[in-house]
């Protein structure tokens, strides 16, 4: 196994392509074993996940005429990737939301996953733009699976246009940085950035190109009007794909582009970050503490965290970016964990009051809530404490005193819209007919993921460690 890894690192993702092919064929012969399709479509992941694992020990290298890169990065965030498309698999496994379409799901979110996996190896401009389409195509059509769902079908459009509207900024971008460099392979450009070029009107245009279609994919302050309208109009089981696979895969990007090849602490574009972030984290969490609908609050709450992460990475520094990398690994960890315990029950939780007497009827399931919430409120002993904890810390480091503030304020913001659910949970009634979950494989994995951020917070050095290793600290 060892040598095969060492002879084609790109093995994972030629595995997840095969694999997805041969199991669409066998859903098409075999019609209506959707268990067998689903069952495959997991066997799968591990294999791929197993494969990463065997690439530990593998030397980083640029292989096919400089278009893929191989290092502890890559292969951290493709782990990453795809052991949340295994939880999120489990999970949406046993609704019914797609009715007879459960089976394309599955091969949309697996198409997908490759694209984000091409994304973490990216070393051209070139791959860096097949791996986004890959990434975002399925998306369009999986938010619109729903054909009998007027709000899937607007939520779908208004992903399309503002997704065609960022890779048209991404690709525009793309060119003039051909242009300047007359190289698409990211090392070459990395080696060709001057400090005269780098004060070019022509280089800032392209870097606010490149930042603009970054933010618009997060969903970033002033980019983020389609989140909350696509995070609510799309069926549950996408929303939480969306919320955590594409995140991490255009936070990768981020890094191909900005920290690997740009040299983006020698211009202004970390008072950019800063900016954009503080606006993203204020905006996010004010917009979040006023919401009645559990997954705009959720949405909004996702464009403060993207907020915290652009700060961090504005620090500029390996202590900043690893501690956004963490921060990201956590916070989408911890987001499928708040998805999936929602997609447990039989009727759909669509507002805060539909978790009413929960602790009544389910105390077991109420406390994994609060872990969850707790984490994403960034309450210790969870491991969402040490994320946030490590972002403060990167900002004191470089004595930015005033963004430390900002984060603390608004982490009391954010706490309180967060226990807002805990209160619902434990201290008002509803009704007492309503919780009926599907039990199974997503049960048994639920309380896997949720208990792991109790865990890894009461032990987070080897996760830190590795963050940090990323980026060579």
């Amino acid at each position: 196994m060892f040598k095969l890894m060492s002879a084609y690192p790109a093995f994972p993702e030629m595995l997840l392509l095969a694999g997805t092919v041969f199991i669409l064929l066998i859903d098409l012969f075999l019609k209506g074993k959707k268990s067998l399709t689903f069952y495959l479509a997991e066997l799968l992941l591990i294999g791929v996940f197993i494969s990463l694992m065997a690439e530990k020990n593998v030397n980083p290298q640029i292989l096919y005429a400089g278009h893929y890169l191989f290092d502890p990065f890559a292969r951290v965030m493709k782990e990453a990737v795809v052991l949340m498309s295994f939880f999120i698999f489990a999970y949406t496994h046993k609704r019914r939301e797609f009715e007879h379409l459960q089976s394309e799901f599955l091969f949309l979110v697996l198409f997908s996953l490759l694209g984000a996996m091409v994304l973490a190896s990216a070393e051209s401009l070139l791959t860096l733009y097949l791996g986004l389409e890959l990434l975002s195509l399925p998306l369009y059509a999986m938010i619109a699976l729903r054909r009998d769902a007027v709000t899937g079908g607007e939520a779908a459009i208004k992903y399309f246009i503002m997704g065609a509207l960022a890779s048209g900024f991404l690709l525009f971008g793309f060119s003039l940085l051909y242009g300047l460099t007359g190289s698409i392979e990211l090392s070459q450009i990395a080696s060709q950035i001057t400090a005269q070029m780098s004060a070019s009107p022509a280089y800032w245009v392209v870097l606010t190109l490149i930042l603009a279609a970054v933010a618009f994919k997060l969903g970033i302050v002033p980019f983020h009007m389609w989140i909350a309208d696509v995070y609510e109009g799309a069926p549950l089981s996408v929303t939480i794909y969306l919320a955590s696979v594409p995140k991490l895969a255009v936070l990768a990007l981020f890094v191909r582009i900005f920290v690997d090849s740009l040299s983006y602490s020698t211009i202004l574009i970390p008072h950019l970050l800063f900016w954009l972030g503080a606006l993203s984290l204020i905006f996010g969490n004010c917009a979040a503490l006023v919401q009645k609908s559990l997954r705009r609050l959720l949405a909004y709450s996702t464009v403060a965290n993207m907020g915290l992460i652009f700060m961090a990475f504005g620090l500029a520094s390996p202590q900043g970016q690893g501690s956004a990398i963490f921060y990201a690994l956590v916070y989408t960890f911890s987001t499928i964990g708040i998805f999936g315990l929602i997609l447990l029950f039989r009727e759909d939780i669509v507002n805060i009051d539909d978790l009413k007497g929960l602790h009544a009827q389910k105390p077991y399931l109420a406390f994994l809530f609060l872990l969850v919430m707790l984490s994403l409120a960034g309450i210790p002993p969870l491991i969402g404490f040490d994320s946030k904890l490590l972002i403060i810390t990167s900002l004191l480091h470089q004595q930015q005193y005033g963004l430390t503030i900002l984060v603390v304020i608004l982490s009391v913001v954010a706490a309180a819209y967060y226990l807002k659910l805990v209160k619902a949970i434990y201290f008002e009634r509803g009704r007492e007919d309503k919780w009926l979950t599907y039990p199974g494989l997503n049960t048994v994995l639920i309380n896997i993921n949720v208990l792991a951020l109790l865990l890894f917070g009461l032990f987070p050095s080897h996760l830190i460690a590795l963050a940090y290793h990323l980026f060579n600290y």
